[in-house]
Formats: structure tokens, sequence, C-alpha cells
């Protein structure tokens, strides 16, 4: 599980911190709108040893690009 927070959303890009398990500590990623290239990508302490966080954060803002939907934040689980 992660909560999604949006940073920053303008006609290019994207930013959005995510937090594992709701920890205090982000992680953030950039991604461009018109073709959901990462622009910037920053693991959190909690997702050091592994990109599962990272990879779910992703998937999901790939997601609202797909959508034209940029919600303030977002609960992400999975199973």
């Amino acid at each position: 599980m992660l909560v999604l927070k949006l940073v920053r959303k303008d006609e290019k890009s994207v930013t959005y911190d995510y937090y594992p398990y709701d920890q205090k500590v982000s992680g953030r990623i950039t991604i461009r709108i018109d073709d959901c290239e990462i622009l910037y990508a920053k693991k959190s302490e909690y997702d050091q040893d592994t990109s599962n966080y990272l990879g779910h954060a992703i998937y999901r803002i790939e997601k609202y690009i797909k959508n034209n939907e940029f919600p303030e934040t977002d609960l992400v689980a999975w199973g």
C-alpha cells in the first residue's frame, strides 16, 4: 500500500510524492504527460532495496495521465 500526493502539474509534466505504508519519508516521481516518459524518479528510504512501491506509483500515475485525471491524493493498494 502507498499514498500518492500531487506536488505539481503543468502542461508538460506531473510530479507526485509517494509514501510507502504511509511513511513520513517520501519518494518522488515526475512523468512527462505527452509520452509518459519518466523524467525523474527518487525512491523513498523505505523502498531502497526494491522498486516495488516505485513501480506501483509509476503505474498509477501513468493511468492518471491516460485518463487526464490528477487527484490531489490517492491510496494505492494491491494484493
